[in-house]
């Protein structure tokens, strides 16, 4: 006898909602979310020990979207909150088959989702799928595009680049081996942590499509009250990384281009806001690989906006390669969105 065949099943996916102090912003992710408009969704806010009306505006939204899960606890901070969202995920209190973290004030773009399932249920069964996302401001302006690359720990490490970042999508079977997805409680470059090192044993696949997004913060962590810590962050969690994965081949291969490209991001973070120490790390750059660190600056340069490019351009041949530019060539207006500062 015959058997029909079994209608296909949506398979499940969970996101994951660090919070603290964020009752504001939820709404509005939220919406995002439930927005997608897929049918096996379950979304778990994750309160880290909020002062706010969170709690109440779950509740509220309890009603209005189905599969709405709340979880408070102490607080201790955003990496503990994410092991905390990761435990329930790895045990199946939270169900899935696919999982995402998104922050409670990063809104998702629509048609997110689906072509991150697709990927995940494509022949070559990845681990870890990840979009192109866009970065916008607290009101929720659109900035500009982040595009990121295909999956590649060489050249991660030689650009000192990980390549997710939000709107990225995990297969829990895959994760069940990973101890924690916050392994060192640095404060800058946790995410680059974790990154680098699923990238060095886990199968990546990159959804070429701006599907989430990223948002600044007036005052937050990549403040320029607090980037000499960020910048000399930046070498140290390289070393340790690399000490950690030191059996990955490709990692010991890249190795001193990797520490190169950690001090030029050290570098690049403190001369983009006009701190001269940022050329220590530059130097130090240089002195170790000198033509991996001119790799580096060519490609920082080709990464600036074409106005920027643009001025730079106009600058350095005006005033250094041919000063007789000046008397026979009339001035260049660059449009810029705020006028250039002197320096004092």
């Amino acid at each position: 006898m015959s058997t029909l065949p079994s209608p296909s099943v949506t398979p499940s996916v969970a996101v994951c909602i660090p919070s603290y102090n964020r009752a504001d912003f939820l709404p509005e992710t939220l919406a995002t979310l439930y927005g997608q408009g897929y049918p096996n969704l379950t979304v778990a806010i994750l309160d880290d020990g909020s002062k706010d009306n969170t709690a109440e505006v779950i509740h509220t939204l309890q009603q209005q979207y189905p599969n709405l899960l709340y979880f408070h606890k102490a607080n201790e901070g955003e990496a503990k909150t994410v092991d905390f969202g990761f435990n329930k995920i790895k045990s199946g209190e939270i169900p899935a088959d696919y999982f995402a973290f998104v922050n409670s004030d990063d809104p998702v773009m629509p048609g997110w989702l689906q072509p991150l399932v697709d990927a995940m249920e494509s022949s070559d069964k990845p681990d870890i799928v990840y979009p192109d996302w866009a970065m916008i401001d607290v009101d929720s302006n659109y900035i500009r595009d982040h595009r990121s690359f295909a999956p590649s720990l060489a050249y991660s490490l030689a650009r000192g680049i990980a390549p997710s970042g939000p709107g990225v999508l995990f297969r829990t079977t895959s994760l069940q081996r990973v101890a924690s997805l916050r392994p060192r409680l640095y404060r800058y470059c946790g995410d680059a942590f974790t990154w680098y090192m699923l990238l060095a044993d886990f199968a990546f696949k990159h959804v070429p499509q701006v599907l989430a997004s990223w948002r600044i913060h007036a005052g937050g962590i990549t403040s320029e009250s607090n980037l000499k810590a960020r910048a000399a962050e930046q070498p140290a969690m390289m070393a340790d990384l690399l000490d950690t994965i030191k059996t990955n081949p490709v990692a010991q291969q890249m190795r001193r281009k990797a520490m190169t490209a950690a001090a030029m991001q050290a570098g690049l973070i403190l001369l983009k806001a006009g701190q001269a120490s940022g050329a220590n790390y530059v130097l130090q750059a240089f002195t170790s690989t000198p033509l991996h660190t001119l790799y580096l600056m060519g490609a920082y340069i080709a990464s600036l906006p074409p106005r920027i490019v643009s001025l730079l351009r106009y600058k350095l041949f005006n005033r250094n390669l041919n000063r007789d530019w000046q008397h026979a060539t009339p001035p260049v207006t660059i449009p810029l969105r705020t006028p250039l500062k002197k320096a004092a």
